[in-house]
């Protein structure tokens, strides 16, 4: 089976080889509604039974771009079950391309050293292994964007070195590059032409910050948000144990019902902490030393108050044994639960990166931060290292007469970010904002030409895998 040719309906000559409802790119189209007006290439890297709204967004994207005359192109590390969908199957790792492609290479692209390192440290890799994964990866997107094209290349998850090495193959072609992820807000996407797992253009763009300062949130969005925060069977993005209620895993853990408790949620730090560029880490005033040196002092001072900390760390820090080291006493927990559950047990809560923080600032419970994330913006929420000592810093995080003030402030920046930046995926909501992105990307008009077929044809003639 030719498992890549099989994967890019763009090819065939005969046309029963084209999915019902996919109409082929044309290079002699001259109205704005006919097809051939360009490609994007997009990245996905979301299983579809993980977010079923990820793939439903796809979807509804391929049939707006469509209907403007451009096809949609997805790379997927994850299989998308619907023949409307024009799919090409990639490795999810950088290294994975050398497990498949070793023998397809026309000579091996020339990458940095420093980027071999990058990916050496992300995967826990020798350096030969990321060497060549990094190469024919390199030179697959180099080939792939050679073939289609495209007028837009979307990648996935910004410090993903598979999204790394696109980012750098799409600027050499000199092509307009985003970079996707789930969104700071449940149930959205966001796209970003900086680094969105970094600052993103949300806090980097000085239209956009002088914009935000006069924004004024509508009560409707503020309720949905709200509501979409509290009314979730679960916060988490991830698989989990089933949810049980905060007394309940209070109970399960030995914690007493009047015990203050604090809920620190750890993020992708050691990933991010992994790259080579200690720039991203200043800006976060972040790295695994000063991480460790600040859970170690909160620790310290928590069980001087007589508190309990639950420690719940994110899921692929744990999968690839880069958690955080704690302290030994009864009172602190690394836990593995239920997010949700962990939230209703805590009184208080801490967070480095996660996203989990957008959802928290409408559940009121204060919370504050050991690293700057996307979220804070002028001495809110309490950032560890705004403060004298500890000391200080939990005092700001236990002031409850002071939160709901904060949490106004903080809802008030998330609605800014939900109306301008954000994709909403919610059922009803997907077909909207598959229009708006696709009215945004159909900007980029570059004509797809009466060389795709044969270039199509090279390409597999290279890269396609017979097995």
């Amino acid at each position: 089976m030719t498992t890549l040719a099989t994967s890019i309906p763009l090819r065939g000559r005969d046309t029963a080889s084209i999915p019902a409802g996919v109409v082929r790119p044309s290079s002699d189209s001259t109205e704005r509604s006919a097809p051939g007006l360009g490609l994007v290439l997009a990245v996905n890297c979301v299983p579809e039974d993980a977010d079923p709204g990820v793939a439903a967004f796809w979807r509804a994207l391929s049939a707006a771009l469509a209907a403007r005359g451009i096809q949609l192109v997805i790379a997927s590390t994850a299989p998308l079950n619907d023949p409307d969908l024009q799919v090409i199957d990639i490795p999810f790792h950088v290294t994975g391309f050398a497990e498949r492609y070793r023998t397809r290479s026309g000579g091996q692209a020339s990458v940095p050293e420093s980027a071999v390192k990058d990916v050496a440290r992300w995967y826990g890799c020798a350096h030969g292994e990321a060497a060549l994964g990094l190469s024919l990866a390199t030179e697959f997107f180099t080939d792939l964007l050679l073939t289609l094209r495209p007028s837009a290349v979307l990648g996935w998850q910004s410090v993903n070195p598979l999204t790394r090495a696109l980012r750098q193959c799409a600027r050499a072609a000199d092509l307009p590059f985003w970079s996707g992820e789930r969104g700071w807000v449940r149930n959205t996407l966001m796209f970003d032409m900086g680094e969105n797992n970094a600052l993103g253009e949300v806090n980097l763009s000085l239209a956009c910050a002088s914009l935000r300062d006069r924004f004024a949130p509508s009560s409707q969005t503020l309720t949905a948000l709200a509501a979409r925060a509290r009314g979730a069977a679960d916060l988490g993005r991830y698989r989990a144990q089933e949810r049980i209620s905060g007394p309940a895993l209070r109970a399960k853990l030995g914690i007493p019902a009047a015990a203050r408790v604090v809920a620190l949620f750890a993020h992708g730090e050691p990933s991010l902490n992994a790259l080579d560029n200690a720039t991203q880490r200043q800006f976060h005033d972040l790295s695994g030393e000063l991480l460790q040196e600040r859970l170690d002092a909160v620790t310290d001072e928590l069980l001087a108050r007589g508190a309990w900390l639950i420690v719940q760390e994110h899921p692929f820090n744990r999968s690839n044994g880069k958690t955080m080291r704690l302290k030994k006493s009864p009172r602190v927990i690394g836990v593995e639960e239920n997010v949700s559950s962990v939230l209703d047990a805590a009184d208080h809560y801490l967070f480095t990166l996660a996203t989990l923080q957008f959802d928290a600032a409408f559940l009121d419970k204060s919370f504050g931060l050991l690293t700057r994330s996307a979220l804070y913006r002028a001495g809110e929420p309490p950032l560890i290292s705004d403060y004298v000592d500890v000391r200080g810093f939990l005092d700001a995080v236990m002031d409850t007469a002071a939160w709901p003030q904060r949490s106004a402030r903080l809802r008030r920046d998330i609605a800014f970010q939900y109306e301008n930046f954000l994709l909403d995926i919610e059922p009803g909501a997907v077909d909207a904002s598959a229009q708006r992105w696709s009215a945004h990307l159909a900007q980029l008009v570059r004509r797809v030409d009466g060389g795709l077929d044969e270039r199509v044809d090279r390409f597999l003639g290279k890269w396609a895998v017979v097995g």
